[in-house]
């Protein structure tokens, strides 16, 4: 039987070109694009971190 993968796959669910950062609260995900500069930005709730 073979180990599991330690390699982070990104979840399915994610959407591709978004940074996806997580708010250090949870809960909320960076929607700028991957590889952006600066602050992490959540564009329904406008909060950045």
């Amino acid at each position: 039987m073979s180990k599991p993968s330690t390699t982070p796959q990104p979840a399915r669910s994610r959407i591709s070109n978004y940074c996806w950062a997580e708010h250090p609260d949870g809960g909320q995900h960076c929607t700028l694009p991957a590889g952006h500069a600066g602050t992490h930005w959540h564009a329904y709730s406008k909060k950045s971190w």
